[in-house]
């Protein structure tokens, strides 16, 4: 497996409404030496990929780094821009958008899977993230059958 750094910018139409995403994607391993603040934080990104779906504290991930919390949080926004729990919860919302396209689960199923143990929370999040509620995102990309 490897990481990548993405980064999503809304192409807004004359209107000011979102009619798209642009993306650049950037591959770690065979990045340059200016990525290598994100390599620092390697095995916090597999431990998050791992055990998204539980419920983690920014003090267990600060141990996977061996660092204080303090430290811990310092170098992750360093890193990656964002704070561990603001990673954390784009990271599950990004593994909803998969549930929701491609499986008939219910909502309440796919924030709980996904880590989320309060579905209003998922519901806020979600639409603050993605700009639509879960159920209309699915109607919009689910996979026909």
């Amino acid at each position: 497996m490897s990481w990548h750094i993405t980064s999503k910018f809304p192409l807004r139409n004359g209107a000011g409404g979102c009619i798209g995403l642009a993306g650049i994607m950037r591959d770690l391993e065979r990045g340059s030496s200016s990525w290598n603040p994100h390599r620092d934080m390697h095995e916090v990104l597999e431990y998050i990929s791992t055990h998204y779906a539980q419920a983690l504290k920014i003090s267990d991930l600060a141990q996977v780094a061996g660092l204080s919390i303090s430290q811990f949080d310092r170098r992750f926004q360093k890193a990656l821009g964002q704070t561990p729990s603001r990673f954390l919860i784009h990271f599950r919302l990004t593994r909803a958008c998969q549930l929701l396209a491609h499986t008939d689960e219910t909502l309440s199923w796919i924030a709980h899977e996904v880590g989320f143990f309060d579905h209003s929370h998922f519901s806020r999040e979600f639409q603050k993230m993605f700009g639509a509620s879960p159920g209309r995102y699915r109607k919009k990309h689910a996979r026909r059958k």
